[in-house]
């Protein structure tokens, strides 16, 4: 079953691969508030979707940062890559 909890998203960007290809934007995410959720199915759910984009953007970019209101933090992630066709 999922575990709820507050969680930091810094440790949900901790598990993702090194790679040249992949920017996060480390102040957005280290100045956002905690997460409520399953920390390790938040995480592997940020690596997947991350991997996706490293495989399927070609050479572009794969940016992840943070946003936040009052109401919610989200985790985004974007590249320029073909998209869906």
């Amino acid at each position: 079953p999922a575990r709820i909890e507050g969680f930091d998203l810094r440790n949900m960007t901790a598990y993702l691969p090194a790679h040249a290809r992949l920017q996060l934007d480390a102040d957005s995410i280290a100045g956002a508030p905690a997460a409520l959720g399953d920390p390790a199915l938040a995480a592997s759910a940020l690596a997947n979707v991350a991997d996706n984009a490293l495989k399927y953007a070609g050479e572009s970019l794969v940016r992840i940062w943070a946003e936040h209101d009052l109401e919610s933090v989200r985790l985004l992630v974007e590249d320029n890559g073909p998209g869906l066709g």
